[in-house]
């Protein structure tokens, strides 16, 4: 089992969070699948803290929350949400970004602003993680 040591920036005093995968992903593409599949996956390959972004700069100032594992947990649907759920409600997604060691995913509804996060996942140990989103839906 992999073991990592992910430094949160951004925080004020900088904390080192442990992150675990079992076994590297073999592909960003791979990784992005089981990611939209399980709750339970997603929760494993997060880096806590979360950081979310929720506004529209420059026009809106927005703000920056930070969230626990708790908090995460707590919400009624996953923070990404899953492939099946995207179906039903007309969500789409697209890769962004996609480098060796970091990535952009945007979900989106086409032809409406009411529904626009992005989702910024880097790799450390071979393993990605989610590490921040960006809310700027209307």
């Amino acid at each position: 089992m992999a073991s990592v040591c992910l430094i949160a920036s951004g925080l004020g005093n900088a904390a080192p969070i442990e992150a675990r995968c079992t076994a590297p992903d073999t592909s960003f593409r791979a990784f992005l699948t089981a990611f939209g599949s399980t709750r339970s996956f997603q929760e494993s390959r997060i880096v806590y803290p979360l950081v979310v972004r929720i506004g529209r700069p420059p026009s809106d100032a927005g703000t920056v929350e930070i969230w626990g594992q708790g908090a995460v947990r707590d919400l009624k649907s996953p923070a990404f949400r899953l492939t099946a759920e995207r179906r039903r409600t007309g969500i789409e997604q697209r890769v962004t970004v996609a480098t060796e060691n970091y990535a952009e995913v945007f979900h989106f509804r086409p032809e409406a602003d009411s529904y626009e996060i992005r989702y910024h996942f880097i790799k450390a140990d071979g393993c990605w993680y989610l590490e921040s989103y960006g809310d700027t839906s209307l």
